[in-house]
C-alpha cells in the first residue's frame, strides 16, 4: 500500500506535491485550509490553492471535514510528505519554515487561534538556528507560546521556554533583567510541572546565581521548595524555607517554640480576628513586596510541615503567626490557604467556631477571580481533612476533597491529589457517602501517578497508595483479608521516612483491625505506636483515630489484662471528654462509645447499665449519621451482651449491625457479623482470645477470609480451630447460643475471688 501510494503521489506535478507539502507542515494530517491558502499565495500568487485541493481531493489525497479544514486520507501520504521534506539541504528548510512563519506571524489578526500563533512560532524556531536575526521578539513568542501550551500540555509548554532560554543572549540578566526573570521562573515552574525536576532544579539553581531582585529569587526559590515537597522530602523543604526567611529576610522564627510562646502568638491571633469583620478580611488590601515574599516562604514552610505530620509546635507557632502577619499587613494569593491554616490549627485546639469561621471566609476567597488552581487544590486540601472536626457529617468534607483532587490532578500536583483522594477515601468511609466513586477515582489516580515521571514521589507514595486502595476496597467489601503482614511490613519499610504516612498506614489498618476484631493484630499496632499516641496533638489526625486507638486499647486490656493498654484507653477517652466538656459537640459520640466500651472491659456488675451506654452512643452516632460509629456500637454491644449471655439483645444489636452494612454496602462486614451470631449451635467461647472467637487466624496472627470460616470448638490448648464453614447460615435462621464459657483469666480471677 505504501509503495503504490508514493508512485501515485510522485505522479502528480510539482506544483501540487509542493502545496500538500506545506500543508503537511500545520501538523499531523489534519490542516486549515484557509491558511495553506494564504501561505500558498504569500510564495507565489500565480497559484490558485483551491484548485489544488480540489485536485487533491478528486484523487484521494485529502478529504474536506469542517466548512475550512481537510485531512490526509491515509496516515501514508502524510509520512512521505514529511519524508520529503525532511531530505531537502537544511538550509533549504529553515528558509522555508522561516517564510512560513513570517507569513502567518503577519496574518495573525486574521486568524486569532492558538494553534496558528503556535504554528508561527514553531516555524521561527525551525529557522532560528540558521536565520540569524535579533532574538528578542521570538524569546517573547515563545514566552507567549509557553503560557497558551500549558493550558493542554506542560511538557509542550517546558520545550517552547527552553527554546526561549536558549534564544536569550548571555547578557540577558544584566541587559534586560525583566524578560530574563520571566522566561526562567515560567520554565522552572514548566519543568516542574512537567515533573522534570533535575532541569527544573537547574533552572532555579541559574536564577539564584544571576538574579539579584528578591522577588524573582523568592520565586526561583519556591519552585526549588516545590521539587522537594514532591519528592516527599518535607523536611528538607520546610527547613530549606525557614533558612531562606532567617537568612535572606533576616526574620526570625523558632525551630522548636515552647508552649507559652505558642499560646501567646495564639492569644494574639485571636484577638486581632475578633476585632475585625468578615468583610473587611474578604476586601483587605494586599501586602507589600516585601512583606508578600516573607509571607510565600512561611507559607511553603507550613505546607511542608503539615505534610511532615510530626512538627506539630513548630507548625502552630509558624501558622499563627503567618495568620496574625495576613492580618496586619493585607492580602496575598496565598490567603485562603493561610485560613485554612489557621482553621486546622484552631480545631486542634478544640476552638472550632475560628475554625468553621475561617473555613468559610477561605472558601469564600477561592471563588474570586485570580485564584490560581494550584492553590484551590491544597486550599481545599487542607480545608477537607481539618472541616471534619466540626462537620456533623462527612458529606461536605468529601465534596471538598474530591475537588481539591480535581485540580490537583489539572495542575499536575501529584502530592496534593495524593492527600486529598486518601483523606476523602477515608472520610468517606467513615460517613459512608460515596465510597465505590471514591474509590474508583483513587484507582485512576494511582495510575496516573504510575506513568508519572514523578519518580522519587511515586517510589515514596505508590506502595502507600496501592495498599490504602486495598484496604479502603476491603472496607467497602469488609474484608479483612488485606490484612497480611508482608504487605504491611513492606508499607512500613517504603514509608519509613514519613511519619505521617507511616501512622496513617497504621490507623487504617487498625480501623480494619478493629471492625474485625482481629486483637491480635491490634496489640501489635499498638506496640508499634507506643511513642505516637497523642491523635488530638496533631492537626493531621483526626477525631475517628481517638475512636480506633481507645476500642483498641480496651479490648486489648479485656483479653490481655495488660494495664498499659487500658491506661492508654482511659487517656484517649479523656481527651475526648475534655474537648465535649470544652463545647465541642462533635465529640459527644465517640465520647459515648469509649465510655461505653470502658464500662463493658471494666464493669463485672450491672450489664443493664452499660447496654443504656451503648444504646446513648448509638443513638448519637444515628444522629449524627456516622455509619462507622453506629456499626462499631452495635458490634461492641452485641458482643457484650453474648458474653453476659443477654442472648435477645446480642440477637438485637448484630440484627441492627447487619441492616447497617447492607445500607452502607459493606456486605462482608455483614457477613462476618451473621456468621459470627448467625451459627451458634455448639457451645462458643466468649470474646477473651485475641481473635474474640470469632476470626480465625493464621500461623502468623494475620487473619484471611479466602475461604468461609467459622469457629466451632476450642482446641485442648485454649486456642481457637480453623474449620470449613461449608454453607452460610443466614441471620434468619439465628439459633441461641449455649451459654458462653469463662476465658482463662476469668477462671483465674474467679478462683483468686473465691480464695
Amino acid at each position: 500500500v505504501l509503495e503504490k501510494t508514493k508512485r501515485k503521489l510522485y505522479a502528480q506535478s510539482h506544483q501540487l506535491k509542493e502545496v500538500l507539502s506545506i500543508a503537511s507542515l500545520q501538523g499531523m494530517f489534519q490542516f486549515n485550509a484557509k491558511l495553506l491558502s494564504v501561505i500558498v499565495k504569500e510564495l507565489d500568487a500565480s497559484r490558485d490553492c483551491h484548485a489544488f485541493l480540489q485536485e487533491s481531493t478528486r484523487l484521494g489525497f485529502v478529504e474536506q471535514i469542517s466548512e475550512t479544514h481537510f485531512q490526509f486520507t491515509h496516515g501514508h501520504i502524510y509520512e512521505i510528505l514529511r519524508n520529503s521534506f525532511d531530505l531537502l539541504p537544511e538550509n533549504e528548510r529553515a528558509q522555508m519554515h522561516r517564510k512560513i512563519g513570517q507569513i502567518i506571524k503577519n496574518h495573525l489578526g486574521e486568524f486569532g487561534a492558538v494553534e496558528v500563533f503556535l504554528q508561527a512560532v514553531d516555524h521561527l524556531n525551525h529557522a532560528s538556528a540558521l536565520v540569524h536575526q535579533d532574538p528578542t521578539e521570538l524569546v517573547e513568542m515563545n514566552l507567549r507560546a509557553g503560557e497558551h501550551a500549558s493550558k493542554t500540555s506542560f511538557d509542550q509548554a517546558a520545550e517552547y521556554l527552553k527554546r526561549a532560554r536558549n534564544l536569550a543572549t548571555e547578557d540577558i540578566w544584566t541587559t534586560n533583567k525583566a524578560l530574563a526573570a520571566q522566561i526562567y521562573n515560567a520554565s522552572a515552574e514548566y519543568e516542574f510541572r512537567a515533573g522534570n525536576f533535575d532541569e527544573c532544579t537547574e533552572i532555579a539553581r541559574e536564577i539564584l546565581i544571576f538574579a539579584e531582585d528578591m522577588n524573582v529569587r523568592s520565586l526561583a526559590y519556591s519552585v526549588r521548595l516545590g521539587v522537594l515537597t514532591s519528592q516527599g522530602e518535607f523536611v528538607v523543604a520546610y527547613q530549606a524555607a525557614m533558612d531562606f526567611v532567617n537568612q535572606e529576610l533576616r526574620e526570625y522564627f523558632p525551630q522548636e517554640p515552647s508552649q507559652e510562646e505558642i499560646l501567646a502568638e495564639y492569644s494574639i491571633a485571636q484577638q486581632e480576628l475578633s476585632v475585625r469583620t468578615d468583610t473587611g478580611i474578604l476586601n483587605m488590601a494586599p501586602q507589600n513586596r516585601d512583606d508578600a515574599i516573607l509571607t510565600r516562604m512561611l507559607t511553603h514552610a507550613v505546607l511542608n510541615a503539615y505534610y511532615d505530620g510530626q512538627q506539630t509546635e513548630f507548625l502552630a507557632y509558624t501558622t499563627l503567626r503567618l495568620f496574625r502577619l495576613t492580618l496586619e499587613r493585607g492580602a496575598t494569593p496565598e490567603t485562603p490557604l493561610i485560613l485554612a491554616f489557621y482553621a486546622a490549627v484552631t480545631a486542634s485546639f478544640g476552638c472550632f467556631g475560628e475554625g468553621r469561621r475561617c473555613d468559610k471566609l477561605s472558601q469564600a476567597l477561592l471563588v474570586m477571580p485570580g485564584v490560581c488552581t494550584k492553590l484551590k487544590a491544597r486550599t481545599l486540601a487542607i480545608l477537607g481533612q481539618s472541616v471534619c472536626h466540626w462537620s456533623r457529617t462527612v458529606h461536605k468534607t468529601v465534596l471538598l476533597l474530591e475537588k481539591s483532587c480535581e485540580h490537583a490532578i489539572e495542575t499536575n500536583d501529584i502530592s496534593t491529589s495524593f492527600f486529598a483522594s486518601y483523606a476523602a477515601l477515608k472520610l468517606s468511609f467513615y460517613g459512608g457517602e460515596a465510597i465505590q466513586e471514591l474509590f474508583e477515582d483513587v484507582e485512576v489516580l494511582s495510575e496516573r501517578m504510575r506513568f508519572s515521571k514523578q519518580t522519587s514521589l511515586a517510589d515514596l507514595m505508590m506502595p502507600f497508595w496501592q495498599l490504602v486502595s486495598k484496604m479502603m476496597g476491603s472496607h467497602i467489601r469488609g474484608n479483612p483479608s488485606i490484612l497480611q503482614k508482608n504487605n504491611l511490613d513492606t508499607i512500613r519499610e517504603a514509608l519509613r521516612k514519613n511519619a505521617y504516612l507511616r501512622r496513617e498506614v497504621s490507623i487504617s489498618t487498625l480501623a480494619c483491625a478493629s471492625l474485625f476484631e482481629n486483637w491480635q493484630l491490634a496489640e501489635g499496632i499498638l506496640s508499634e505506636m507506643q511513642d505516637d499516641s497523642k491523635p488530638l496533638r496533631s492537626h493531621c489526625n483526626h477525631l475517628f483515630d481517638v475512636i480506633f486507638i481507645g476500642v483498641s486499647c480496651f479490648e486489648v486490656y479485656r483479653n490481655t489484662r495488660k494495664e498499659e493498654f487500658l491506661n492508654r484507653g482511659l487517656e484517649q477517652l479523656r481527651r475526648v471528654q475534655t474537648y465535649f466538656n470544652n463545647g465541642c459537640h462533635t465529640f459527644e459520640g465517640p465520647k459515648l462509645l469509649l465510655e461505653a466500651v470502658r464500662a463493658s472491659v471494666m464493669s463485672a456488675s450491672d450489664s443493664r447499665a452499660v447496654l443504656q451506654e451503648f444504646d446513648r452512643s448509638i443513638k448519637v452516632a444515628t444522629r449524627d449519621n456516622t455509619k462507622l460509629l453506629s456499626c462499631l456500637a452495635y458490634q461492641r454491644a452485641a458482643e457484650y451482651s453474648m458474653t453476659h449471655n443477654l442472648l435477645p439483645e446480642a440477637h438485637g444489636y448484630a440484627n441492627k449491625a447487619i441492616s447497617l452494612c447492607e445500607e452502607w454496602q459493606a456486605a462482608d462486614l455483614g457477613t462476618f457479623i451473621s456468621s459470627k451470631y448467625g451459627k451458634v449451635n455448639e457451645p462458643v467461647a466468649c470474646d477473651k482470645s485475641y481473635c474474640s472467637g470469632i476470626d480465625a487466624m493464621s500461623a502468623d496472627g494475620f487473619s484471611s477470609v479466602n475461604d468461609s470460616i467459622t469457629v466451632d470448638s476450642l482446641t485442648s490448648e485454649g486456642v481457637y480451630e480453623r474449620k470449613a464453614n461449608n454453607k452460610q447460615v443466614p441471620f434468619s435462621n439465628f439459633s441461641p447460643p449455649q451459654p458462653c464459657l469463662p476465658s482463662r483469666i476469668e477462671k483465674q480471677e474467679m478462683k483468686a475471688q473465691a480464695a
